[in-house]
């Protein structure tokens, strides 16, 4: 790449850089550091300083005394008054929110500068980050496959990636939820990155770089731990001992990079989980005190199918006369919920760019005897893409609970998946080229003026 190109795609992420600053800090860029921030993940970084994994704060003896302490009928006094969405087992209170980002950025700076570290930061930290491997992803696909792309397309891609992925209503609205969804979307980012970088270029060091930061994502959102084991297993297929041979690379050395950092953070999860919940695989959600109550049930997930496919995919904004003429519309559950109601959009209206990723793969599929043979088509990058989106997906119609946040745990990497196939059908399909730029368009407007005016 020519350095001219290379210093505009520097200038555009320095504009992000400076943006996402700008939402983060409510426009007046700064964090606030003198400050001693707190809320639920500094409550879990000083257990970890004081080698505890429950909270140093000790449960009221009303909540202890309660026939049934996760009834929200009943809790509702103690969830009000800093209890809420805790986890309460055996008379100790913990946090169910994973602790990557507690190890990786609370409590080193505890330890530091005694203080707590703004909640925004964290967040500006992931979603920058995020942002940072979704350029260098799609770099490495231009660079790989498709040397020919125009440079504004792969500009406006970058635009369309860092606006219309939930970014900007991740640093307009922070919370603690925000940090672990948006640790989990840093991570998984990543770990696919250097993935699909080893498909076609054989590297140990990318291997591990993969393997460890798919581990670290188990720490923002547990689940992924089942995403990663199916990756591991993928990339585990797909590598052939031949490439390995060419660099002198043994075969169980790939094995060892591959599974070996992967491995220890999931270990370290479950005995997480165990020393804490007796359950390797509990992580506290099922001891939320928290203001609803819907126990797991087949059909209650069946139920859920039809309704949350409709909300995730198909639900509209509210169209309004006044600038900017939409907004996001709210979750009415059909099950009696304590509380106010969540904020909801379908990803079709959030980002109907991604229609670029169903429409690319139709066409795919239809003209198959066409591009089966074309080296230039990253069949195996979609693949490792899809995974995760297609389970993260299903995931999300099977949980009862519907909020916007959690289209982000497949958003960013269908987002990306959605570039990659414009990139390829640009100088295939005049239909799909222009698609592609109006709805990326629109995409960048939605993104920034319905989570910012919402």
């Amino acid at each position: 790449m020519e350095n001219n190109n290379k210093n505009k795609i520097v200038l555009l992420i320095g504009c992000f850089f400076i943006f996402y600053l700008w939402v983060a800090t409510k426009s007046s860029l700064t964090f606030h550091f003198e400050q001693d921030h707190r809320n639920y993940y500094h409550l879990l970084t000083d257990a970890f300083i004081n080698r505890k994994l429950d909270l140093l704060i000790k449960p009221p003896q009303g909540l202890i005394e309660l026939k049934n302490p996760y009834d929200p009928e009943t809790n509702g006094f103690y969830r009000w008054h800093g209890f809420h969405d805790l986890s309460y087992y055996k008379e100790k209170l913990y946090l169910y929110f994973g602790p990557t980002p507690v190890l990786l950025l609370y409590v080193p700076y505890k330890l530091l500068f005694n203080k707590g570290l703004p909640d925004a930061f964290a967040i500006f930290v992931f979603t920058f980050a995020t942002l940072i491997f979704s350029v260098l992803f799609l770099l490495n696909i231009k660079n790989t496959y498709l040397k020919n792309l125009p440079d504004w397309a792969l500009l406006l891609g970058i635009l369309i990636i860092g606006i219309s992925n939930l970014s900007i209503y991740f640093l307009h609205h922070p919370s603690v939820y925000i940090i672990a969804i948006s640790s989990g979307m840093c991570f998984l980012t990543g770990a696919l990155y250097f993935f699909s970088k080893s498909l076609n270029n054989f590297n140990l060091k990318w291997i591990s770089s993969g393997s460890i930061l798919l581990g670290l994502a188990i720490g923002g959102r547990f689940y992924l731990v089942f995403i990663g084991s199916i990756l591991l297993i993928f990339m585990w297929i797909n590598q052939s001992k031949g490439s390995m041979q060419l660099q002198n690379i043994s075969e169980s050395s790939f094995r060892k990079a591959l599974i070996v950092p992967f491995s220890l953070c999931a270990i370290a999860h479950f005995l997480y989980n165990y020393l804490r919940f007796d359950n390797i695989f509990e992580n506290g959600c099922t001891y939320q005190v928290t203001i609803w109550q819907v126990k797991f049930s087949y059909l209650n997930t069946i139920n859920s199918i039809c309704p949350n496919l409709y909300n995730y995919l198909l639900k509209p904004p509210v169209f309004i006369k006044s600038f900017p003429f939409l907004k996001i519309d709210y979750w009415q559950p059909d099950f009696r919920v304590l509380g106010a109601p969540e904020p909801i959009i379908g990803t079709l209206f959030l980002s109907p760019f991604v229609l670029v990723f169903f429409i690319g793969i139709i066409h795919y599929l239809k003209n198959k005897k066409i591009y089966n043979n074309d080296l230039n088509f990253p069949l195996k990058t979609i693949f490792i893409l899809t995974i995760p989106i297609l389970i993260n997906f299903l995931f999300l119609l099977s949980f009862r609970y519907v909020t916007l946040r959690y289209i982000a745990d497949y958003l960013n990497l269908l987002v990306l998946s959605s570039c990659i196939l414009w990139f390829y059908f640009f100088d295939k399909s005049k239909f799909i080229k222009l698609f592609g730029f109006v709805t990326g368009i629109i995409s960048i407007y939605v993104g920034i003026f319905t989570t910012l005016f919402r």
